[in-house]
């Protein structure tokens, strides 16, 4: 198998491995790979039995992750990656295996450890909840809508965005990265950024969707999603809002999912790495489940 460097055009065109085996997961989603080329460095062998992915992940220099493939060939496609890390000299890492793709590779215990992987799990929620926040269990969520729209209802304006407007996107993000201090040891917030511009340069082609909130004219929220329509499920790739202007986030959570996915049964928000900050955040909007993520490690 010869590996070869991930740009966003080769993975356009590798777009229909993606409908092969559609998971809840945030990494079945062509957005998730094109949002995080940059950061994990990926290359990859495609051929008739699905992706294949070689990776720095964290502090591994050689990782994988789970193959894009039906699920027929994921036993194989593991045995050989297997293969491969063996001429590296290296053992194998895989990450972010969900529970369909452990119970098909089986590894086996004599030779591998699997640990289930908290930071990576998937926060899942209700569509409807989120668009309508019904009950009292979502009653501050609520309130900081009605606090933003009575300081701000007046000036503020959901839009539906495109590439046409990457220079607005850009300026935003920079305002929201220069007062960000990140708790996260690995910079993956940083080299997000990149990831995010090639996002929306290649928006049309990846079927991602983007919105923003401007107020008294100028954006101050900014969102990205997908849409998976086998699982009847949408994952919010990005979202960043002032955190000066409160109840903005929350607004632009329930704008998003009213305007750009109105029946959409599942909303997928992704992980918290392990941020402790954003984990309790995403506890308190109440998740319908949580998708479970593991790793696989060589002994």
């Amino acid at each position: 198998m010869v590996f070869q460097d991930l740009t966003a055009e080769e993975l356009i065109r590798l777009k229909p491995y993606f409908s092969l085996r559609p998971t809840r997961c945030a990494e079945s989603h062509l957005a998730y790979h094109l949002l995080w080329r940059p950061y994990y460095e990926t290359r990859y062998h495609a051929d008739e039995k699905g992706i294949l992915w070689l990776q720095k992940i964290d502090y591994d220099e050689h990782a994988t992750m789970v193959p894009v493939c039906e699920k027929k060939y994921l036993r194989e496609n593991f045995e050989r990656l297997q293969l491969f890390f063996k001429e590296l000299g290296t053992k194998m890492h895989m990450y972010l295996v969900d529970e369909e793709a452990l119970e098909e590779i089986r590894p086996d215990p004599d030779f591998y450890e699997v640990l289930e992987d908290r930071d990576s799990f998937d926060y899942i929620y209700s569509g409807e909840e989120m668009r309508c926040l019904p009950g009292r269990k979502f009653s501050k969520m609520k309130n900081r809508i009605s606090r933003f729209t009575r300081d701000y209802g007046e000036c503020a304006e959901y839009v539906a965005l495109t590439s046409a407007d990457e220079g607005e996107i850009r300026a935003f993000l920079e305002r929201w990265a220069e007062g960000k201090e990140s708790e996260d040891a690995f910079h993956r917030l940083e080299s997000e950024e990149q990831g995010i511009f090639e996002a929306i340069r290649y928006s049309r082609e990846a079927d991602i969707l983007m919105a923003g909130i401007r107020v008294k004219g100028r954006l101050e929220a900014f969102s990205m999603g997908t849409v998976c329509r086998e699982k009847n499920m949408t994952v919010t790739h990005v979202e960043k809002a002032d955190p000066q202007l409160r109840g903005l986030y929350n607004y632009l959570e329930r704008e998003f999912l009213t305007h750009a996915y109105p029946d959409i049964e599942l909303v997928n928000r992704e992980d918290d790495m392990g941020l402790e900050n954003l984990r309790q955040t995403k506890e308190r909007m109440h998740p319908i489940c949580m998708e479970k993520k593991y790793t696989i490690i060589e002994r």
